[in-house]
Parts: structure tokens; sequence; C-alpha cells
């Protein structure tokens, strides 16, 4: 049942469709985080999108990671100068020798008005309590925040700070990476 669903998941991200799609790539001096989104769904009211990442963290001598995908759904206002994005990201983490693995909701925003001439805010927030957390984990957290440019409609560059952690049996929460990068994305 499970390679099924993997087996799934991998085909929608795979096929080259009319959707938008982007990829996303942060790097810092400790870690690199790969991110891949497509739109699977196109309505007046918004878009859906698909998305897949990884991320690697050689900070601590267990060279941490994790992994994720995602579905997220997006509001359709060009009018409005904040893109809103709310849905649920499955974790898969290795930090200090334990594992974790969370089904988190949150969401991401992008705030970039006019006359800021292509400036933006950006920001996410995912948690996962207890209740949705697996394997040696009692929670799982990520949030971030940053400014960003547009260089043009399809790139993007920004500068951004990034906290993820799990929340570990008997050893609290211990961080999976906890860092400033530099980031550009690119849609197609």
């Amino acid at each position: 049942m499970y390679s099924r669903t993997l087996i799934a998941g991998a085909l929608l991200l795979a096929s080259n469709n009319l959707f938008a799609q982007n990829i996303d790539i942060q790097l810092s001096n400790q870690s690199a985080r790969f991110n891949y989104a497509t739109a699977i769904w196109g309505k007046q009211y918004g878009r859906a999108e698909l998305e897949a990442g990884a991320l690697y963290n050689d900070k601590n001598t267990t060279n941490n990671y994790a992994a994720h995908v995602g579905l997220r759904v997006y509001n359709n206002s060009y009018e409005s100068p904040l893109e809103l994005g709310v849905g649920a990201r499955l974790y898969y983490a290795y930090v200090a020798h334990s594992t974790a693995l969370a089904l988190a909701l949150g969401g991401t925003f992008r705030y970039a008005p006019q006359p800021l001439h292509g400036f933006g805010l950006r920001g996410d927030f995912y948690y996962a309590p207890k209740v949705v957390s697996f394997n040696d984990a009692n929670g799982f957290t990520e949030y971030g925040f940053g400014v960003d440019y547009q260089l043009m409609p399809q790139a993007t560059v920004y500068l951004a700070y990034r906290n993820v952690k799990a929340d570990i049996k008997n050893r609290g929460h211990l961080v999976v990476d906890k860092s400033t990068y530099v980031g550009v994305q690119m849609r197609f």
C-alpha cells in the first residue's frame, strides 16, 4: 500500500503537464535545501500545489537531514499584494541518531506591494503535535521568514532565516537546521 502511494506521488511530481512548476534552491554554510513544486489544480479562486523537498545539514557530526512531501492551496487574487498558501506536509527527519515522522499543518505567505518595485516579505510555519508525530518524535516544527526581490517574472532571489526542529522522546527539542541562507526560486 505504501509503495503504491509513493509511486503515485512520484508520477504526479514527474509528470510534465501544462501546470506551473517551480524549483527552489536554498544554501547556507552548513545546509542545503532543494524544493520542487508543481500546480496540480488551477481554478478561478486559487490553485493547489504538490511539493517535495530535501534538506541536508552537516553542522553536527551526525549530518542531519529531512525530507518532505506536501500539498498546499493558494489564494488567486492578482490584485492583492498578499499571496497566502495553507496545507499539510509529511516530514521524515534524521537528527542526532533519532528519526522523526510527522504530519504538519501550516502555511506560507509572500507580501509584495507594488510601491516596493519587486521587493517583498515572505514566511512560513508548519507544526505537528504529538498525536501526529511518530517514530522517536513527540512533535515537529518548522518556521522561517525573509526578504526577497523578484528579478523577473520567472525568478526571485531572497535572504531568509529557517528553524527546523524535532521534539524527540526523552531528549527534548533537537535542531535539524537553524540557519540564515540565500535562495533562488525559479518558475516555469
